[in-house]
């Protein structure tokens, strides 16, 4: 109780208490105890014990694992990470967690581990960075309530001039939700790899206002794209959002030739165990951007298109949404399959598979159970003509 001693509220001070013993269950054996008599181990769960009965908003442990044996190390460290996942880490207002490799230089980024049970990521952002030789470590995102993203960004990324691989990204939540250009990037300017990106959801991934998933070798960049898998009860894509990797174009900037990317595309893996559902456009920078499911090259890269598989219960596609792989290369573009019980594709939802090039289209294969529907046009495709023009509409 000594933690408690600035606080005057006798009940909710007993009501800690006994959930600090439920959460150390040695300490509430050797309540009677003096703290000098205790083991090390003890001592510790003592320390953070007593800090916590304060209920402050941030606790600081310095070396917490001191001089403990490596089964009590394993013991703190698992406490631990159990009082870090009861909380909400709220990061906003152009503040960013970042991890990076300097210009100039030579080693490895760190990890950036994030365990809480809720984490809100509004205009700011959390990266793994390569600015100059060596290879980032994974940002993993452990959170058990949800992870929102309002313009926010959560990326892996090797720049340009950078030499090194891409970090993972993991996360794993019920519940996912991206708004408003918020993004989930994996990209390589430089030369190495992409890293990956795997989901794990329980309930539902949700994506609107052109928020993305990406994996990308971008201009200039040398190596091949990381994976993109996602796991989840149910997916829901909307205006304009979308889950994509590709190979970028070449670009000339300032009278300068920057080079299309050189490297093959990666695979999406999509397996949700309810429903898919993609849907509506956006205006975006004076374009109509298609949600969907995309993979593709552009003009001046060089490898293959990564491929799409979609497995699920029920797959729904309409009012102008995409699932597309295309190439505009001399390279081939990469496969669709879907696997489900139920498609439908209504009010111009669309399967592409398609090349501008020399390089041969992917396939296209549809695995469905039970029933198949397609039906209408889009109602948006003349409105995204007129305002937008041919050039600039993805469908």
């Amino acid at each position: 109780e000594l933690g408690a001693y600035i606080r005057n509220d006798s009940k909710e001070i007993k009501e800690d208490l006994e959930k600090i013993f439920k959460r150390f269950p040695r300490l509430a054996e050797r309540k009677t105890q003096m703290a000098g008599t205790l083991s090390g181990g003890e001592q510790q769960m003592l320390a953070m014990g007593r800090a916590m009965m304060s209920r402050p908003r941030i606790l600081l442990l310095d070396e917490p694992s001191m001089g403990l044996a490596p089964l009590l190390v394993k013991e703190i460290f698992s406490i631990i990470q159990d009082i870090n996942a009861t909380g909400t880490m709220l990061v906003e207002n152009n503040s960013y967690i970042d991890s990076s490799l300097a210009p100039n230089g030579i080693g490895t980024s760190g990890n950036i581990d994030i365990n809480t049970a809720s984490l809100f990521i509004n205009n700011s952002s959390i990266a793994n960075t390569i600015y100059g030789k060596g290879n980032a470590n994974k940002i993993e995102i452990n959170a058990s309530n949800s992870i929102n993203l309002d313009q926010g960004h959560i990326g892996s990324e090797v720049f340009k001039d950078a030499v090194g691989n891409g970090g993972d990204i993991l996360i794993t939540t019920p519940n996912l939700e991206l708004l408003n250009n918020s993004e989930i990037l994996s990209s390589l300017y430089g030369i190495g790899k992409a890293g990956n990106i795997l989901i794990n959801v329980n309930n539902a991934v949700n994506l609107s206002n052109f928020s993305s998933i990406d994996n990308s070798v971008l201009t200039g960049g040398v190596g091949n794209g990381g994976f993109i898998n996602i796991n989840s009860n149910n997916l829901n894509l909307t205006e304009g959002s979308q889950i994509s990797s590709g190979v970028g174009q070449e670009t000339i900037l300032f009278d300068q030739l920057f080079p299309g990317g050189i490297g093959n595309g990666g695979d999406i893996v999509l397996n949700i165990n309810d429903s898919i559902n993609i849907s509506g456009v956006a205006n975006y920078n004076n374009g109509g951007y298609s949600s969907g499911i995309i993979a593709g090259t552009s003009i001046g890269s060089q490898g293959l298109a990564g491929n799409i598989t979609i497995n699920t219960n029920n797959f729904k596609i309409f009012d102008g949404a995409v699932v597309d792989s295309s190439t505009n290369n001399t390279f081939n573009g990469g496969n669709i399959t879907i696997n489900a019980n139920n498609f439908t594709a209504e009010t111009g939802g669309q399967i592409i598979t398609s090349t501008f090039n020399s390089g041969n289209a992917g396939n296209i294969k549809l695995n469905i159970a039970d029933t198949i529907l397609i039906d209408g046009i889009d109602p948006t495709f003349e409105y995204r003509l007129a305002t937008f023009g041919e050039d600039n509409i993805s469908n």
